[in-house]
Order: C-alpha cells, then structure tokens, then sequence
C-alpha cells in the first residue's frame, strides 16, 4: 500500500486488496459495516471477515488466540471502545515495540458512545503506534468512529485530528540550546501533544523556515514546569494516567520514551526539510560524492567543547582523535567502496588528522543562508551507511532520523572505543558520559 492511498479521503479503498477487515464487538461490526448475525470463524483472503465476535465479550486468551493465527494484514481492526479490549487487541497483533515492523493493522476504529469527548482514545493508541485523523480522512470509517492510522503511514499531516481546546507550550524554543537541542524540544512537545489531544504553542523558530511549521504563540498565562538537564525524570510524564496540559515546558527533552520507538517513521517525515532545501544538498552529493560508493561519516565535535569546564560538565569532553582512528581502521574493510565524510565544526584542524582518508568536508555555502550552515554536516550524516556519533545531541539526533539501514556507532568512555548503538533503543544517553 502506498502512503497516498493510506488515508487519501479520495480513495474509493484506503487498504490494499488482500487486507483482512477485522471487528471485535457488535458496535465494531456495525463501524466494519459487518452486519452478519452469525459469528464467523477466523478467515484469511481478500473482502473475508477475519473475525467478528458480537455476541458477549470475548475472553482475552480465546482472543489472543484467533488474532494470532491470522496470516494476513490487516487493513481495518475495529473494536469496541473497552480499554481492555483495545489492550488485548493491539498486544496480539502489535508485537513489535521497535516500530521497525510494517505488518501492524492500518487503521483502527472505535466507535463513539454517548458522553465520548474526541481523543478519549489517543493516549492508548498513541502508544501502540497510531494516530487520530480527523472525521471523513479515511473513507471505510464513518462519523460514528474515530479513525486511528499506524503513524508510518501518514504522509499528509492536514489528516490529523483537530486538537481541543488544551494546549502545552514552549516560550523557549529557539533560545534555549542549538539547533539539535530545539529538534529535541518540539519532538517532546509536539509528540505530547498528538498523545494528550493538545494545540502546541511555540515562539518563532528555525523549524519554522526550515520545515514549514506553524508557530501559535504561547500563552503567557501558562506557568512554567522545568526539567533538570540530563537525568532523564521528564519520561515519568509518558506513563502517567492524566499527563498534565496547559502549561509552559522549559528543559531538553533528549531521553526517549518507549512510546516514541513506533513513531519513529513519523518523526522522520516531520523533520524531513523543505524541498528547496534538501535540492541544494543533493546537488553537493551528486557533485561530490561518487557513485555507488558507501558513505562513512564521523562526527567530530569540538568548538564550544573545547573550553567546557569538563570537572562540572564532564558530558561534553571532546572524544579523542585516536579512537576515530581505531574505529576507522577496523570498520573500513568492512564495507565495500567506503568514502569517509568529516562532520565537524572545525575542518582546518581536524582534516589533516584524516588525510589518508581524502575526507569529503560539506561546505557549509551549499546553502546562502548563514543561519543554516550546519545543514550539510546534518544531511551527510543521515544519509551515511555507516555513522559515527558524537556525544552531542546533533549526531544523535541525525542517527535517529537516519534510515534503519544505517549502522551507528558511539564512544565507550570506559573501553574508550567505538562500539555499535543503536539510538532508538536507548534511553539513558547522557550518563554514559559522566564516568
């Protein structure tokens, strides 16, 4: 299934043509547009009721059971608005929590009951991958459901649900920290607010040229709840039942919730650049960077690192030379036609140290506007085959944006080497660097 016909309202079908259609409950039936009487067994193939239990609630092993054996995708899992229900739904079918795996059902349908706020559901389903559209974006739901998308498939975010009333803001965005450290800051916020059905509030940024986002200003009336840097204890803000809205975040946001590993497609299409933007790069890659060859970039970071207190700031030591170089030698006969790329913020001295290599320097001109010089180093380094990160929140966050064919590396401070990472699964980034 492409992503235009995913929830494309012009579609006459929004599912591929051996989806299965899946209700679970006499109200799923209905929303399925399953109204036979009888039970059905479990079933594959094309336009097959995959299973319908309308009558009495089913027991969540039976359940588990008739879900699991299904061998076919399926394009529509409609459920009875029960939390329960939902859980033993989404746990049977959901079974990768890496949000690697494309095989989760496309859309799920609750039917509303009466006294049902929109978004009653979006937490729960939040987590499981999914988010809400709004009525009449995918055509096999009516009004009478809300319509929750598997998140990698959404390409147009205009599908979105309108938020409520409520709203989270950040007045700080854009001041507080660079670049990488904004990127963090809007994911939380905006990730929180598709999770608590929220608006979000932000100042005028550098996401809003880049990547085209709206700015609605944040309501001076909020107050203000700040987060330590570096420990981590916002996460508790992801598992609690009713997660506090209209009020003003302050903190870097940089340690990464279970719930955001299924999204990780869409975090990508979010932060992918204006088409003006991302031309301009691509013409330095065509340019310079030979075909078919295998990019292997590090991310050297030095600048403002280098005049740290690093006794009351030990996160931010410079990684030494000597293990980019041991990590170079061991990983370029590994790959097939490599060609080293220098990320670094200080290119006259640190290419000399790589000149056996001949490194590939993006030029920070390829884009006039001098607020967005960084932009090479950031795009190079996603699209390396190989990447080795820096402890900094730009290389990580390139790594997270990066394709999951990437293979990332990141600095051990104890064996001081380079060892594999995976960013996605991990949620303590920052105390490695403090032994």
């Amino acid at each position: 299934m492409s992503l235009a016909t995913a929830v494309d309202p012009r579609a006459a079908s929004p599912f591929a043509a051996d989806d299965l259609t899946v209700a679970v409950g006499q109200a799923a039936a209905a929303v399925a547009n399953l109204t036979e009487t009888t039970a059905h067994p479990v079933a594959t193939g094309a336009g097959e009721i995959a299973l319908r239990l309308s009558r009495g609630e089913p027991g969540a092993r039976e359940l588990d059971a008739a879900l699991g054996a299904l061998d076919a995708r399926i394009g529509l899992l409609a459920i009875d608005p029960d939390a329960g229900l939902l859980t033993t739904c989404l746990q049977a079918l959901c079974r990768d929590p890496t949000g690697v795996a494309l095989n989760d059902p496309v859309v799920v349908a609750i039917p509303r009951t009466a006294g049902d706020g929109a978004g009653r559901w979006d937490r729960l389903l939040f987590d499981w991958g999914y988010v809400r559209l709004k009525p009449g974006a995918c055509p096999s739901v009516g009004e009478a459901a809300e319509a929750y998308l598997r998140s990698s498939l959404l390409d147009d975010f205009g599908l979105l649900r309108e938020p409520s009333s409520n709203a989270v803001s950040m007045a700080t965005l854009g001041s507080n920290g660079r670049f990488a450290n904004q990127l963090w800051q809007y994911a939380f916020l905006w990730f929180y607010g598709l999770r608590n059905n929220c608006r979000v509030q932000t100042p005028r940024w550098i996401g809003n040229m880049l990547y085209g986002f709206p700015a609605e200003p944040p309501d001076p009336s909020f107050s203000r709840q700040a987060f330590t840097v570096f420990t981590g204890v916002e996460r508790h803000l992801w598992t609690m039942a009713e997660p506090p809205v209209n009020l003003d975040y302050f903190g870097y946001f940089q340690e990464i919730p279970a719930s955001w590993r299924r999204h990780r497609r869409l975090l990508r299409r979010l932060y992918t650049p204006k088409p003006v933007f991302v031309e301009l790069i691509e013409r330095w890659f065509e340019r310079t960077v030979p075909a078919e060859t295998a990019p292997v970039c590090i991310h050297v970071r030095r600048g403002d690192y280098s005049y740290f207190d690093h006794q009351a700031m030990p996160w931010f030591r410079p990684i030494p030379i000597e293990w980019y170089d041991a990590f170079l030698r061991a990983v370029w006969p590994t790959v097939d036609r490599p060609v080293l790329m220098l990320a670094t913020d200080d290119a006259p001295t640190i290419g000399p140290h790589f000149a056996d290599y001949a490194p590939l320097i993006t030029p920070a001109g390829e884009i006039a506007l001098p607020e967005l010089g960084f932009m090479p180093d950031f795009m190079a380094m996603q699209r390396a085959r190989s990447l080795a990160i820096s402890n900094s929140s730009f290389s990580r966050m390139a790594a997270l944006l990066a394709d999951d064919s990437q293979t990332a590396y990141i600095p051990n401070m104890q064996t001081q080497r380079f060892e594999p990472y995976d960013a996605w699964m991990d949620d303590d980034f920052w105390v490695r660097f403090e032994a």
